[in-house]
């Protein structure tokens, strides 16, 4: 069964995209308008920023604003709360056995008492925009067992032809200095992304260079309710990723997991250029994302 693209979803087509006020201005061929700032993207795939729809970054974002391991595969969006474990809500009495829990992989996270309202209000700017949900770690740590069992290649391959299934990382956003530097954490920190195009798309024929981008962007943007992103369209928000086809991989390794991927040539969060080639630009233009009624935005 392959992966399908629902109606409504724009082609692939050779246009020029302009940017205004954070939002996709027109997507024309042979634009003449005037620009403060010019990206060359002949040749290569411009599409929707990525969304990381299951991360574990509300520890680490905070420590590492620049949020490299993540921007620079792509991402624009990162989910976070929606696992096993979050910095909020913390009650008194559960904090001492989430500091336990958390000792062996993350020792220097910061776990305190606090709420979730205080921690929403104590979010700083960032690279990346975030969406946060309060997490069940409550219920899954303090009531539940957590039963642990590993993937097979096989599987993988499978999930990642799944026609409904959409892509996260399942890990927090890492850079390779500092704290989170530390260690050597699963590769799929820096190339859950460029993997998927690369790899499991490009390489092995598992589904369509379009179907990939699909579960990344419009799929993801979907399923979490996010009226104006996922997808390169006029009025839309202006997270944009641009990437060479032919190059793009993951280059990390569980030898070598602080290495960033191949193949990345710009990503644009809100309308502001935050990695150019191998360099990222030190912006922070992320918003963090918030429900308009039925809708986030």
């Amino acid at each position: 069964m392959g992966v399908g693209i629902p109606s409504g979803f724009p082609p692939a087509r050779v246009a020029d995209v302009a940017i205004r006020d954070e939002r996709i201005a027109a997507i024309e061929e042979n634009l003449s308008d005037s620009a403060d700032h010019v990206i060359d993207t002949e040749g290569k795939i411009v599409a929707s920023g990525f969304i990381d729809i299951h991360t574990h970054s509300n520890f680490i974002l905070p420590s590492n604003p620049k949020a490299e391991g993540k921007i620079r595969q792509g991402v624009t969006t990162e989910v976070v709360g929606n696992c096993a474990f979050s910095v909020a809500p913390e009650l008194p009495e559960k904090v001492e056995v989430l500091r336990r829990y958390l000792s062996v992989s993350a020792p220097w996270l910061p776990v305190e008492e606090t709420n979730f309202a205080e921690y929403i209000d104590a979010w700083p700017d960032l690279a990346v925009n975030t969406i946060m949900q309060v997490v069940h770690n409550t219920l899954r740590l303090m009531a539940m067992r957590i039963l642990v069992r590993c993937m097979s290649k096989e599987d993988v391959r499978r999930i990642a032809s799944e026609p409904t299934a959409t892509v996260g990382s399942d890990g927090p956003c890492v850079s390779p200095y500092g704290v989170t530097g530390q260690g050597k954490p699963h590769p799929r920190l820096y190339g859950t992304f460029p993997r998927l195009i690369g790899r499991y798309a490009r390489d092995l024929g598992l589904l369509t260079l379009p179907q990939a981008l699909h579960k990344m962007t419009g799929m993801a943007a979907t399923a979490l309710g996010l009226v104006d992103q996922g997808v390169l369209r006029e009025g839309f928000a202006s997270d944009v990723g641009v990437f060479d086809a032919d190059g793009i991989i993951d280059e990390a390794t569980f030898d070598e997991p602080h290495t960033y991927p191949s193949g990345i040539v710009a990503v644009i969060v809100n309308v502001v250029q935050v990695v150019d080639g191998e360099h990222h630009t030190d912006a922070l233009p992320g918003h963090l994302l918030r429900r308009r009624g039925s809708a986030l935005q």
